[in-house]
């Protein structure tokens, strides 16, 4: 996949750094007894967020960074984004949903790597040669209609719980999670002010057949994916650690997960398959012209 070969090089790099990170922070949560030192509740999500980060996520990227070794490929950039972007948000969750404690150094670490290095990926892309490699029967204009019936769903019922807060003082809630009002606060903040505008502009681009909709849109889909894991486990979690009104289970959950998978994979069967490029370490640099 073409791309500027240096940046993502570099990008490469971040990412195993970030990866590092998440892996370690992830098992401190689940097994120092005093990473945490916030309410229950709070403690048993974050705790429930970490096993799918330990499990899933950093296998994931491992498993990407080594794909791309054999030079980026368009799903392997794709998946390489969408982790990203969960290790963003995920970050953001942790660092400001959680009081200050031994580790804090670790977990702030986490905010610029993650950060620099999906802004690194991002900017050396060939976001044309991205959507170059897409068949012209993916059901682009379909899986755009999703993100934004996400968007404007996950909008609306935050937008519609501050309103009503404001007129008659009741707490906005989150979901079934059992969550006090500061982490509440929280999650409106980065849904409203992060998620909401890039699922919105994933589905403009992606509707408009845009080079740039045919990244963000796989990518973000990624990032739901992952993310609907982290809702569900901390479910489990809460309830197992007998938090007051927690529930194990969200019965609207099981379609959410399965319509976003299923987006995902159509999305990414859509590709066509690279041609072969060789072996060797991260993404090299090209070499000079003369």
């Amino acid at each position: 996949m073409s791309g500027n070969r240096r940046g993502l090089r570099l990008a490469w790099w971040l990412s195993l750094a970030v990866g590092l990170l998440m892996a370690t922070s992830a098992a401190g949560g689940l097994w120092v007894s005093d990473y945490y030192r916030d309410a229950p509740e709070v403690r048993a999500m974050l705790r429930g967020y970490d096993l799918v980060t330990l499990i899933v996520v950093v296998p994931l990227l491992a498993g990407t960074l080594v794909a791309a070794r054999r030079g980026p490929g368009p799903s392997a950039v794709l998946l390489w984004t969408g982790i990203l972007f969960y290790a963003v948000y995920n970050c953001m969750t942790t660092l400001f949903g959680s009081v200050f404690n031994d580790f804090f150094l670790l977990q702030v670490s986490l905010l610029p790597g993650s950060v620099a290095a999906l802004v690194t990926l991002l900017a050396n892309l060939d976001a044309a040669d991205v959507k170059r490699r897409f068949r012209p029967r993916t059901p682009t204009r379909g899986i755009s209609a999703l993100l934004a019936v996400v968007a404007i769903s996950l909008g609306g019922m935050w937008g519609y719980s501050a309103m009503r807060y404001a007129v008659t003082g009741e707490r906005p809630s989150e979901s079934a999670l059992v969550l006090p009002a500061d982490r509440v606060h929280l999650a409106y903040v980065l849904d409203l002010g992060l998620l909401v505008p890039a699922l919105l502009l994933g589905a403009v681009l992606l509707w408009r057949r845009t080079p740039w909709g045919y990244v963000l849109a796989p990518s973000l889909l990624v990032y739901l994916v992952l993310y609907q894991g982290n809702y569900v486990t901390a479910l489990v979690f809460q309830s197992r650690a007998g938090i007051p009104d927690s529930q194990a289970y969200d019965p609207v959950e099981p379609y959410i997960a399965g319509v976003l998978l299923v987006a995902a994979v159509v999305m990414f069967a859509g590709l066509r398959r690279p041609r072969p490029s060789g072996s060797g370490g991260p993404p090299a640099a090209t070499r000079p012209r003369h």
